[in-house]
């Protein structure tokens, strides 16, 4: 079956030594009070003044390495955490020609009224007690969406933000998917799951939604790292099992859900990308669906004709952050090279962008990119840095290639050349808890 991204005009196949278009799939932004304020209703101007106020990050980094600690509060400096302008000059540093932009800075700034608990929470059983916040939570939303696409609006082409959507709520979950699709928006922040107490993924409840996206075009976007139940992180192993339960398979059962339902044979135009999500997990999931499917009854496959592996390769795509070299093969190696697209997580400290006090400094992402992709044919190297993202985001090819061109982006011959001896040395210092920190240049497992 051949892939979503094969569906798409033939483009020009660019030159090894023309400058590549590097798309990231994942960065965040954090508006202040005051970028968001303008958006705000009046009514609730001094409910947003106070949330704002009291929710903020306290910023603290108690028993972090000094490696962590260190590049934490470098990154800290830019204003890119809300500026897009700013933004933009760090993405021409980096070569980046555009970059998907969810919430979630690690500056202290929150999302506005966002109650912790809520998006896992139906409609059907809103308490009256939850009621107001479940009411200043869609207020939040709806003047966050008009903030990112008014911001993102300054560069359509290379800003790509991540709206949000009231989950707990299908029928305005849908009225606010088609206003961000007539604002130009391309994907949204998609939960894992359903609320738990409501029509999970595979019901028939979400069709309207489905019906939206595929209409649409806007690419649903699970990124990791959101709660999952009876987690603390007061434990001293807390940041080991947000690795493992908040970024490893928890975060895929809305994926799993989707495919075994038969959303995308329903509904073949809905895309969904996996963010933030590391590790050679692929192909093992891949073979658990398959032999579910195998394994189920006959009347199954009236609803899903054909194996879950093929509506991945169809539907699903990976948000490769900080993309270490071992993932890049195993993507070559499985089949599933068309959907990754490699992402920076700009502006977070484990990321491969780094605010740098040396301007002699190598750049971080050009190095991190060059390992993930050392010795990768140029073709599929340019694929997984970028052109992918083009054709999945449905971004203006001819835009972006005068992009790379502006800011010096490396060129596919460039992004497939490994490192030297000296540059792997650099490479460890990064890796070093101690020294820096980044978590590309992994060479072991999904997070070492």
């Amino acid at each position: 079956m051949t892939s979503l991204l094969d569906e798409s005009a033939v483009t020009p196949t660019p030159e090894a030594h023309d400058a590549a278009i590097i798309v990231s799939s994942d960065s965040h932004v954090s508006p202040r009070f005051e970028d968001l304020r303008d958006y705000c209703p009046a009514e609730y101007q001094d409910d947003l003044a106070e949330y704002m106020r009291t929710n903020q990050g306290d910023g603290s980094m108690q028993g972090e390495s000094p490696g962590r600690r260190r590049r934490q509060e470098l990154n800290g400096l830019t204003a890119g955490h809300y500026d897009m302008a700013v933004r933009l000059a760090d993405m021409d540093a980096d070569g980046v020609a555009a970059e998907v932009v969810f919430h979630g800075s690690f500056s202290r700034d929150p999302f506005p009224f966002h109650f912790v608990g809520l998006s896992g929470v139906a409609k059907s059983s809103q308490t009256a007690r939850s009621a107001r916040e479940f009411e200043l939570n869609a207020v939040g939303i709806r003047l966050y969406n008009r903030w990112l696409a008014e911001s993102c609006s300054q560069a359509p082409e290379r800003l790509i933000g991540a709206g949000h959507l009231p989950m707990w709520d299908i029928e305005a979950a849908v009225a606010e998917l088609e206003w961000l699709a007539g604002v130009g928006i391309r994907t949204v922040n998609f939960p894992a799951m359903a609320p738990s107490d409501g029509p999970q993924y595979d019901s028939p409840a979400w069709t309207p939604f489905w019906r939206v996206c595929e209409e649409s075009g806007i690419v649903l976007n699970t990124h990791a790292g959101a709660a999952v139940p009876g987690f603390s992180e007061s434990l001293p192993h807390s940041l080991a099992l947000a690795q493992l339960e908040q970024c490893g398979w928890p975060s895929r059962r809305g994926m799993q859900r989707m495919v075994i339902g038969g959303v995308f044979e329903r509904h073949p135009g809905v895309r969904l990308m996996l963010t933030e999500q590391p590790g050679k997990w692929w192909g093992p999931t891949i073979a658990d669906m398959d032999t579910a499917w195998m394994a189920g009854p006959p009347m199954m496959r009236d609803a899903v004709p054909q194996l879950p592996s093929a509506y991945m390769k169809r539907n699903v795509f990976i948000g490769a952050s900080f993309m270490a070299h071992f993932e890049a093969e195993d993507a070559l190696v499985e089949g599933y090279a068309d959907n990754v697209v490699w992402g920076r997580d700009y502006p977070h400290r484990e990321g491969t962008w780094a605010f740098s006090e040396d301007p002699a400094e190598p750049n971080r992402t050009h190095l991190a990119l060059r390992d993930a992709l050392s010795g990768l044919d140029v073709g599929v190297a340019r694929g997984m840095a970028g052109e992918n993202g083009v054709r999945l985001f449905r971004l203006s090819r001819e835009t972006l290639v005068d992009v790379a061109k502006r800011i010096g982006a490396p060129t596919a011959a460039q992004l497939s050349t490994p490192l030297d001896s000296s540059e792997l040395q650099v490479a460890e210092r990064y890796r070093d808890h101690d020294i820096d920190y980044t978590s590309a240049f992994r060479r072991y497992g999904a997070w070492a």
